[in-house]
């Protein structure tokens, strides 16, 4: 007799929880912030960062296959605080 109590309160329990409204995180975007020099695009985007004197780092994969003379298979860019391009690390 106590199990089936139990079961409907465990049900009721769990259908008041599961009706709360999930909270928005605000957020602000912009679709043009990193500034590229021509020619170069993001590979797939392994790894992003940011220093203390709010510059972003990201580090890309670009696809290419590594060889000791031959394409780079990843890269690291440096940004400023405003997105524009300081250089590409290595």
């Amino acid at each position: 007799m106590r199990t089936p109590f139990i079961a409907a309160l465990l049900v009721l329990a769990a259908t008041a929880t599961a009706q709360q409204p999930v909270p928005e995180i605000p957020f602000d975007a912009s679709v043009d912030f990193l500034k590229l020099p021509a020619a170069m695009y993001f590979g797939e985007v392994a790894g992003v960062a940011i220093d203390a004197r709010r510059h972003l780092y990201v580090f890309s994969r670009t696809g290419s296959r590594s060889t000791v003379h031959g394409a780079t298979a990843s890269q690291l860019f440096e940004f400023g605080a405003d997105g524009s391009f300081i250089r590409e690390i290595g």
